[in-house]
């Protein structure tokens, strides 16, 4: 599936996954970290579910889907092990909805790529289908190459960038500054602490 890749604002948005296995919580894991309003159908769950359930972070509806259970969704994800099952929920979802079909994404309007998150940053990986390995290994490489506690550095390159949009700079300045926080050093914190108590120094090493 060919596409126009973009970040979705999804917050409360009505999500809802028909399938409880372990592709459905992935699917769901994604949802919720996007604040969606989570409802999964399915007679059973996987285990990984069961945090999720606890802290009220998605509703379980334990039953097989019926008919119309989608009409009111803005999100439907198609996740049953049962491919028939799958093709007529596809049928029955409006143009106006998002439909992702996993075990058949040529009948959805939208496929999800594989993600990398590190607090702010998201990075997605998709080869449309060509090769699902080449998904997974690139996604394994970027992990190792931006390890969790890289949101830390996002997070402060956010701070940064509020105070130097603010400053009485030139553009110019602006961007050699923005620039220059990209430097392999302020990936430690020590770095990133003293930029953000001595922001004139460090404006003074760059201007």
């Amino acid at each position: 599936m060919s596409g126009y890749p973009i970040v979705l604002d999804i917050k409360g948005r009505t999500a809802l996954i028909i399938g409880g296995g372990q592709v459905a919580f992935r699917k769901m894991e994604n949802l919720v970290r996007g604040e969606a309003r989570v409802t999964v159908i399915s007679p059973n769950l996987h285990p990984s579910f069961k945090g999720y359930l606890e802290r009220g972070e998605m509703t379980w509806i334990k039953r097989d889907y019926e008919e119309g259970d989608e009409e009111t969704a803005f999100i439907v994800i198609a996740a049953t092990d049962d491919k028939a099952l799958n093709a007529i929920i596809a049928k029955r979802v409006s143009d106006h909805q998002l439909l992702n079909v996993v075990s058949q994404p040529s009948l959805g309007n939208f496929s999800s790529p594989a993600l990398v998150t590190r607090g702010k940053l998201t990075i997605a990986i998709a080869t449309e289908g060509a090769s699902p390995l080449l998904t997974k290994r690139i996604k394994q490489e970027l992990e190792e190459r931006f390890e969790p506690e890289f949101d830390k550095y996002v997070d402060f390159l956010g701070q940064c960038r509020a105070l130097i949009k603010n400053d009485q700079l030139k553009e110019q300045e602006k961007h050699l500054l923005l620039s220059a926080l990209l430097e392999p050093i302020y990936h430690s914190e020590g770095e990133q602490k003293k930029v953000l108590d001595d922001y004139e120094g460090f404006k003074a090493n760059y201007l």
